[in-house]
C-alpha cells in the first residue's frame, strides 16, 4: 500500500426527501481517521422522519460522545448508549445535560458483549457504527 493504505467510505442516501451525506475518511497506516459530521442537521431530521421517539426505549450503538444522542433523547422514555471508546463515553457522561441524566445511560462496551433481552428496547439507533 505504500504507506497510504486504508479505506474511504463515502455515501449519500435520501430518506423522506432529505439527503444524508457521510464520509468516514481515509484510514492511513499509522495515521488518523477523519470524520465529517452532519453540521446541517440533515441526519437527525431524516431519522426523525423514520422514527417517532416519543416514549420509546432506545438502544444507541456507537454513540461516541453523545453527538446524536442529545438530538433525540428528550423525546424518549430512556436511552442506553454504547460505545467501545471509553474516553468518548467519559466525555458523554460529563457533558450530559442535567435534564437528561435520569433517562440516558452511557456504557463503554461492545454491542457483542452487551447482554439484554430483546423486549427491553423499542428501537435501535446505529450511527458511525460500521
Amino acid at each position: 500500500m505504500g504507506g497510504s493504505g486504508g479505506l474511504l467510505l463515502i455515501g449519500e442516501v435520501t430518506v423522506g426527501g432529505a439527503s444524508i451525506m457521510w464520509r468516514f475518511g481515509r484510514v492511513l497506516i499509522g495515521g488518523v481517521v477523519s470524520v465529517a459530521v452532519d453540521r446541517e442537521g440533515v441526519e437527525i431530521r431524516a431519522i426523525q422522519n423514520l422514527v417517532n421517539f416519543d416514549g420509546m426505549r432506545v438502544l444507541e450503538v456507537g454513540c461516541g460522545s453523545g453527538r446524536l444522542t442529545w438530538r433525540y433523547a428528550r423525546d424518549t422514555s430512556s436511552v442506553v448508549a454504547l460505545d467501545v471508546n471509553g474516553e468518548a463515553i467519559r466525555e458523554a457522561i460529563n457533558t450530559t445535560p442535567a435534564d437528561l441524566r435520569s433517562k440516558v445511560t452511557f456504557m463503554a462496551t461492545d454491542i457483542a458483549a452487551f447482554d439484554v433481552p430483546e423486549s427491553k428496547f423499542d428501537v435501535a439507533v446505529l450511527s458511525y457504527s460500521l
